[in-house]
């Protein structure tokens, strides 16, 4: 197509190693004045480290429990451990604990023996669109958004970048739901 080796370069790979999301971005940034300067990865080769977040408790359902005669420190736990749920909060404080802070700060586990857990797991990690948005600032903080606010994952689901991960996910998830 006649692009220079580094522009070519750096337009795959801000587009996931897309070709025609490459081509898109070259004609649409052709006459940018930095378009030939070479992509500055983070220390981690294009992984930029990124601090945990700090767990927020949300206020109204550490109201509304304490309401309910809970204690504040079990309802951030609660609240914690079912990612500000205020209606799971309650029934983790009523005795349904499945889920230990340490589980949700673990993550996955990979060798679950919860039958669809592991599978479900393999088949959204084997993915390669998956695999290549994990390298994917914009979309690791499109999850972390979704899972603290959930109401925001239409504006995820309808962004450009973000939105076919989304889709790619949810795809396999309601496979497993069959």
């Amino acid at each position: 197509m006649g692009f220079r080796e580094a522009r070519a370069k750096k337009a795959l790979v801000l587009n996931r190693m897309s070709p025609v999301l490459a081509m898109e971005w070259l004609f649409q940034h052709e006459s940018d004045p930095d378009i030939d300067e070479p992509l500055v990865l983070g220390a981690r080769g294009g992984r930029t480290q990124r601090r945990r977040k700090e767990f927020e408790p949300n206020p109204r359902a550490v109201s509304n429990l304490k309401e309910m005669g809970f204690q504040e420190d079990e309802i951030v736990m609660a609240l914690k451990a079912t990612v500000n749920n205020q209606e799971a909060a309650c029934e983790w404080l009523l005795g349904d604990r499945q889920s230990s802070i340490g589980d949700v700060n673990q993550g996955l586990d990979q060798s679950s023996s919860f039958g669809f857990c592991s599978p479900l797991y393999q088949a959204i990690m084997e993915n390669p669109l998956v695999q290549l948005s994990l390298n994917n600032k914009r979309v690791l903080g499109a999850f972390e958004d979704m899972l603290e606010n959930p109401s925001s994952s239409t504006y995820y689901i309808n962004d450009p970048e973000t939105g076919p991960v989304l889709l790619q996910v949810s795809r396999i998830v309601q496979g497993f739901a069959r």
